[in-house]
Order: C-alpha cells, then structure tokens, then sequence
C-alpha cells in the first residue's frame, strides 16, 4: 500500500503537514473499506499516518500554541480548520489533550475558535 516511509521523509516538508496526514489517513481508509485485497495494509498505513499527526499534538507543551495550530484554514484546498477536519474524517487526533481541550471552543457554524468566554 505505497511506500510510507517515503511519504514520512516528504510529510516534513509540506505546507499544511496535519491536514495533509488527516486527507491521506481518511483517503487509506476508505480505500480499505471499498477494496477486496490489501484491506489490512490500507489501514495499517492510516494508522501510521494519523499517528503522525496525533504525536504532533501530543507533544505541543503550550496549550495556546496548541489551539493557534488547530485553528489554521487552508483555503486555497477549499478545507477549514485541523478540528473541523478532524470531525469530518472522525480521527482519533479528536482523543489527543490538546483538540478536547479545544472543543468547547469550537463553533460548528462558523467553523472557527471562539477566543473569548
């Protein structure tokens, strides 16, 4: 199922490397539910990519820091923010400390932070 350690080497370099790790884990994942053959490799990989991504926020020290990262829209891929991303695809990255601290934060309708109480 591709080569993911080739894609870990050119994960470091991307622009928007959590969306990207999230895009790709939900694409082997739909792969593995539609396909016949490879299913166990498909979603190996997504766990390994989405792994990626959860160890990033894992490590995130400064829960602002952690709040600004989640926040960022990509909008020139038309996608918003890691946490919508993140509810869209049903990643596991919404279990990390960092996103449930976020959460409450999180308004559906307009897809962004509320920064205030």
């Amino acid at each position: 199922m591709g080569d993911v350690r080739l894609a870990r080497e050119l994960w470091a370099y991307v622009e928007h490397p959590l969306h990207c790790a999230l895009i790709a884990s939900h694409v082997l994942n739909v792969i593995a539910s539609r396909a016949s053959a490879a299913k166990i490799e498909a979603r190996a990989a997504a766990a390994e990519i989405e792994a990626w991504a959860t160890g990033v926020m894992d490590e995130i020290q400064e829960q602002e820091v952690g709040h600004w990262l989640l926040s960022q829209h990509v909008p020139a891929w038309g996608l918003g923010s890691i946490v919508d991303l993140a509810l869209q695809v049903r990643s596991p990255l919404m279990s990390t400390d960092c996103m449930l601290s976020v959460l409450p934060r999180f308004d559906r309708r307009s897809r962004t932070l509320r920064w205030s109480s």
